[in-house]
């Protein structure tokens, strides 16, 4: 079954389910499952595959990593202050 319309795979590797997938026309990742259901909406400029439970992407010019159910984290919560 091949991908639909403007969507094409970031990679081919499906972890916890999820593979990041590039929409053609937005330039935007996001990822979907091996039925090729949108599970986390292609709005990042930057995504990679999972580890564990988690993926780096870019959101809205930030770093951030997401979870398995498109939680985003920004990276800049992570520092001490």
């Amino acid at each position: 079954k091949p991908f639909p319309g403007n969507i094409e795979p970031a990679t081919y590797c499906y972890i916890n389910g999820l593979v990041p997938v590039l929409d053609k026309q937005t330039k935007k990742y996001g990822y979907m499952n091996p039925d090729f259901d949108m599970i986390i909406p292609c709005e990042f400029s930057y995504a990679e595959p999972f580890d564990g439970k988690y993926a780096i992407v870019v959101h809205n010019g930030k770093d951030a990593v997401i979870d398995t159910e498109g939680k985003i984290y920004y990276c800049s919560e992570f520092k001490k202050k």
